[in-house]
Order: structure tokens, then sequence, then C-alpha cells
């Protein structure tokens, strides 16, 4: 039992020193070019295991401020757009139009920007509470419903529910019909009573026949009557 109790200390000394190692941190990991424009790959807030920045004296720093506009944290970043890759036991050197940045930066809880600088010219600028997918009224578009509790769940056509961007003529496999005792312009297979075809697709405008109308049918077809009987007489008498 003696023999167990080190053991047992140096077990839960190791628990701890991983437990403590673990911390909020933000991860930040953008493609730079050479002519100095950003692209974010990713920005997050997770749990880790910090590493320490060089302090090398550098032209290119990333800075977090807060929403007060006070420096927070100024990394020297070791950016090169020459790699050394080895071929044959020979070093050649490539220039690159582009390379990568990925950065672990402790959290802050007023931390409000992140910024990249070359020298004094600010080349990027971030907003964190605007890519973080936290809940804060509003669904950030970096995030998914599942990361996001602003977000709302994307509807899904023939799980049975109706939900708030479906209709019956969308998805009729979810949603009833509605009853189309009125005219509402909906296209769902019902004319509704007494409705024009101008105020429900699904009805079909009927002709309706005026008096003049039918006055003028009966001319044109006298008119025809006519025609054809002046055409088949001269005929008749030179048969007889």
């Amino acid at each position: 039992m003696r023999k167990l109790i080190p053991l047992l200390i140096m077990i839960s000394l190791c628990f701890v020193t991983t437990v403590n190692a673990a911390e909020q941190m933000f991860v930040f990991r953008a493609d730079l070019n050479r002519n100095h424009t950003v692209q974010l790959i990713d920005f997050s807030l997770t749990d880790g295991k910090l590493r320490e920045f060089s302090q090398t004296p550098s032209d290119y720093h990333l800075k977090m401020f807060s929403d007060t506009n006070i420096l927070i944290l100024d990394v020297p970043l070791q950016i090169s757009f020459t790699a050394y890759p080895e071929t044959n036991f020979t070093i050649d050197t490539i220039e690159l139009n582009q390379t990568s940045i990925y950065l672990r930066l402790p959290y802050h809880e007023n931390a409000a920007k992140i910024r990249l600088f070359y020298q004094n010219e600010m080349l990027y600028s971030l907003d964190i509470k605007s890519h973080l997918c936290i809940s804060d009224g509003e669904c950030n578009p970096f995030c998914t419903w599942q990361e996001d509790a602003d977000c709302v769940r994307p509807s899904e056509c023939g799980n049975t529910v109706c939900e708030h961007d479906e209709t019956y003529t969308s998805c009729p496999a979810d949603c009833q019909k509605p009853p189309d005792d009125k005219c509402d312009g909906l296209a769902n297979g019902v004319c509704g009573p007494g409705c024009l075809a101008s105020e429900d697709p699904d009805c079909v405008q009927e002709i309706s026949f005026t008096p003049y109308m039918i006055v003028f049918v009966i001319l044109i077809i006298i008119v025809i009557a006519y025609f054809i009987f002046k055409q088949s007489k001269p005929k008749e008498q030179a048969n007889v």
C-alpha cells in the first residue's frame, strides 16, 4: 500500500498539470501574399496549450487591441517569402508568392481587434466578436447552427415538420394544403370560388360572350355564307 501512494501522487500531479496546461486561446490562421493582401483561413476560440512567441525583431507584427483601442498583445512575426528545399543534397532557394500564418493567441475577455502590420502600415484588421461562434444575438456567417445558438437550423423538406421557411408549395410533404376559400394567390391546385385568373393562378378565366359578340359572330357567318353562295352560282349557270 505504501508503494502505491507515491504512484498515486505522481498520477494526480500529472493530471493537474495537464488540466492547467489547457486554457482558452484564439486560433488565427491566414495566408499572406507578397503584395501584402491577406486571406483569413480560420479564426476560432478553443482550448489548448499556448506556445511562447519569438521575440526576434521583425517588420511584421500581429497586435491585439481592446474595444477601447488599448494594445493588449504585440507579437513579432517571422515571415519570409523564401523557401529552402533540399534537393540532391544541395540547397536551392525558391521565391514564394504566398506564405501561411498560424498563431495560438492568449484569450482576453476585452479583446476586440486583431491587426496585422508591416512596419507602421496596417495590412489587415479582424473584428473578433463578429468571427466567434458565441451567443451574442447575431448569427455569425462563419458559423453553423450547431456552433452558434443565434443561427437558425436550416429547414429540411421531408422530416414531417412544416418549418419556418417552408410552405405547401415549396414542401408539400411537410406542410398541409391551406384552405382555398379566398383569392390568396397561392398555386396549390385549387381554384378559390369566385376568384379570377389574375387573383389565383389555379383559376382559368372563362370567356363570357356578350350580346354584341354574338351578333358580331352571326354577321361574320352570314358574310361568309354569302360569298360561298355567290361563287357557286356562276358554276350552276354554266352547267345549264
